[in-house]
């Protein structure tokens, strides 16, 4: 899978579990290279960077904010996101995102 609800998938994530506002998956990279993949392709599809917590559609913020020494992503507004950490070893991505 290459994106999800038009947001971009991670290439070589192991394929994850869905429904209709959550995307888990896997993935081999480490998370700063998965927060360097979304801080990258976001803009490519358009994506505008905002300062502070975004409140449109179409703009996001990356903050380095979790407990798991990870990363979170907030998408349009602070109920849409990237959440990205590590557990057991491996790379962890969830994406919780309604459009």
């Amino acid at each position: 899978m290459s994106e999800w609800l038009g947001l971009p998938i991670m290439p070589g994530a192991t394929v994850g579990n869905a429904s209709a506002s959550l995307y888990k998956f896997i993935t081999p990279a480490s998370i700063e290279e998965v927060r360097d993949y979304y801080m990258q392709s976001l803009p490519e599809r358009g994506w505008k960077v905002e300062q502070s917590m975004p409140e449109t559609p179409g703009t996001f913020i990356f903050l380095r904010a979790n407990d798991k020494g990870g990363y979170n992503i907030y998408l349009g507004s602070p109920l849409n996101f990237i959440y990205i950490f590590t557990q057991n070893g491996s790379t962890r991505v969830e994406i919780v995102y309604t459009p």
